[in-house]
């Protein structure tokens, strides 16, 4: 091992980032100490899906396991000499190129605890006679997944919530919660904000004193026999009251870098997206709605015939009272564009940024020995994110 200075996987781009249907490219790095004779030089490239956990019980554990391949080649990065029938990998640095085609239909890149969508590519200096020199490095693969041609799955939502409430510890009513929840559209892009209008009525004895908006995925692992559900929040805000008996406000969530919805082309992960709200009140009072999201990665486009799209309020001009005590009208709280789409943003590119909640604390492979160079790093997949601009501040 002390001849084999560097060993190593280079992407041709810094961030490792392709589409489906592109070529990856690159090049793997040796350094040597003096030169080495193997049986070969290859590199290989995989894609596949991969799902696992484990259900115990008092007398055993039974171990759950899907996988999906999408695609899986091999290709030789120096030729044998014809007097040996070996390969030399001379002294010093050397560099040896790689292309590989990517197929058009694969899935996302994904990453959770209970299973993965991963693509990697492995050098391997080939020895029979000792135990083989092996590296291994990761990219990511975004599919396109684009909310214009889903807009009836992103239809803003009006929702009007009534709920009655007892006395404790007896039948007697103590009124009721009048709650109108608005969104201008539920589907969105990472880097932009959910914009969530809130109209409160409470007419009970006691008082709401907070609110929260979280953003949650759900995913179904579906392996031989058996299915698992997970949720998993990946953003939240919180509003504090108390709210008196009307409250009108606005709640923003900013979107952070994760993967689109679905996971089209993938038959054994699904992943989708829900809002939650959670409205708490005393005596453990509370009041909890949950509604889809989609999450894309080419955003919704304005359509140029579309009228102007109306106010959350529907024209009401009721006025409330804010927390420095002056009058304002309700549709002017309620009433916004959700984060509107200027020239200048449509012709900025996103940035590609790590997923904060769907990583990896190593890329290694269960059949894998522990000797893989890069198989023992952390991963975190890149998801395009785009920089919304954001409406004027509204009361938090």
């Amino acid at each position: 091992m002390a001849s084999l200075n560097i060993f190593n996987i280079e992407f041709n781009r810094p961030d490792a980032v392709y589409m489906p249907g592109e070529i990856v490219s690159g090049c793997v790095t040796i350094n040597l100490a003096r030169e080495k004779i193997a049986e070969a030089l290859k590199l290989s490239a995989r894609g596949e899906a991969d799902v696992r956990w484990t259900k115990k019980t008092r007398n055993h554990s039974t171990t759950y396991r899907g996988n999906e391949k999408y695609f899986s080649l091999t290709i030789m990065l120096l030729e044998r000499l014809e007097e040996d029938k070996k390969v030399h990998i001379p002294a010093g640095l050397s560099k040896y190129p790689f292309h590989i085609q990517l197929p058009h239909d694969i899935p996302c890149s994904f990453e959770q605890h209970y299973g993965h969508i991963r693509y990697t590519i492995k050098a391997v200096i080939v020895r029979s006679w000792r135990f083989n020199h092996e590296c291994k490095a990761v990219f990511t693969i975004i599919s396109h997944y684009d909310l214009n041609i889903r807009r009836e799955q992103c239809i803003g939502i009006h929702d009007e919530i009534n709920q009655a409430f007892s006395c404790c510890l007896c039948c007697v009513s103590d009124g009721s919660i009048n709650m109108h929840v608005k969104l201008p559209t539920t589907g969105f892009v990472p880097g932009q904000w959910i914009e969530a209008g809130f109209d409160l009525k409470d007419n009970t004895s006691t008082e709401f004193n907070k609110i929260c908006l979280k953003l949650q995925q759900s995913c179904e692992f579906r392996a031989t026999r058996s299915t698992r559900h997970d949720k998993t929040t990946v953003a939240s805000v919180q509003k504090l009251g108390p709210f008196g008996k009307r409250a009108v406000f606005v709640l923003r969530l900013l979107i952070p870098s994760v993967p689109p919805s679905e996971l089209e082309f993938c038959g054994i992960i699904d992943l989708k997206y829900i809002l939650r709200v959670v409205f708490h009140g005393e005596m453990y009072r509370k009041i909890v709605k949950e509604y889809p999201i989609v999450i894309g990665t080419i955003p919704l486009l304005p359509v140029p015939s579309a009228p102007e799209a109306p106010s959350c309020s529907h024209g009401s001009t009721s006025q409330s009272t804010s927390k420095n005590g002056d009058m304002t009208a309700e549709s002017d709280i309620v009433s916004y564009p959700s984060s509107p789409l200027t020239n200048e943003f449509l012709n900025a590119p996103p940035s590609y940024e790590e997923s904060c909640t769907n990583r990896a604390s190593c890329i290694k492979d269960h059949t894998e020995s522990v000797y893989v160079y890069g198989a023992d790093q952390p991963f975190a997949p890149k998801y395009p994110v785009f920089k919304f601009p954001i409406s004027d501040p509204l009361e938090k």
